[in-house]
């Protein structure tokens, strides 16, 4: 899938933002900073719906972004790039099945205090039940999806590429070049 316009230009902003070292935590901050959003990033080891890795739940200018723990380091961090291309490119929100309501509302009935905790700071706990307003990835059947699927594709393989190019700067710094 080709990128459109906007996208290209939000990878751009993301590759700038990539910190080294790599830290998936600094470059949320980074991001957040930038684009004057406030993001939280919450691991949950409960199950979530068969083909969920993850979801958004936006508030306002607050973004829960809740992984699953259930799955490698690679697809967790795939799985917030993902959701932070939606976020970014303001995709229109979606509840896409009732398993995914579901899947937050058993997240938060089993959730940490402190996951609990900053996520009813900007969602007052007498609207979790009827909100419709949630990012959840069920596939990739809509353009939308592909999209952030796209996005996220290559925001990985440039944090690779930029880690590579880091470490080889820095053999040959260490070690000269051999040639």
């Amino acid at each position: 899938m080709s990128l459109t316009g906007r996208a290209t230009l939000l990878l751009t902003q993301l590759t700038k933002l990539i910190p080294d070292p790599w830290s998936l935590d600094v470059f949320v901050d980074r991001v957040a900073r930038h684009f004057g959003i406030q993001i939280q990033i919450a691991l949950t080891p409960i199950a979530l719906a068969s083909d969920t890795t993850g979801f958004t739940w936006p508030q306002g200018n607050f973004y829960l972004i809740v992984v699953s723990a259930n799955i490698s380091i690679h697809e967790r961090e795939m799985t917030v790039f993902h959701e932070l291309v939606h976020v970014l490119l303001e995709h229109p929100p979606t509840m896409q099945t009732e398993a995914a309501r579901a899947d937050l509302l058993h997240v938060l009935t089993d959730a940490s205090e402190e996951l609990v905790s900053a996520f009813t700071r900007h969602i007052p706990p007498d609207q979790l039940a009827e909100s419709q307003v949630i990012f959840s990835g069920h596939g990739f059947d809509t353009p939308e999806e592909r999209e952030a699927e796209s996005v996220a594709t290559q925001l990985s393989i440039a944090i690779k590429q930029f880690s590579r190019t880091r470490s080889m700067g820095t053999i040959e710094r260490l070690f000269g070049d051999f040639r």
